[in-house]
């Protein structure tokens, strides 16, 4: 799991995205990420913890 306060950066495939400008510090909570093509979309749900852990569930296509 990673620290919340400490990440800067995701690894997607080789590839290291900072997240912070476009969506600025996650707070404790739940979120959902949507990523949205012209034929499908993919969703993430996912929670963070008093402790900043996250957990998530299993991707979905729709």
């Amino acid at each position: 799991m990673y620290n919340l306060p400490n990440l800067k950066t995701d690894v997607i495939n080789g590839w290291k995205i900072d997240w912070t400008k476009l969506y600025g510090e996650l707070q404790q909570g739940e979120y959902k990420f949507i990523l949205n093509e012209e034929w499908f979309s993919i969703i993430i749900e996912f929670s963070i913890n008093e402790n900043g852990e996250i957990s998530y569930k299993e991707p979905s296509l729709m």
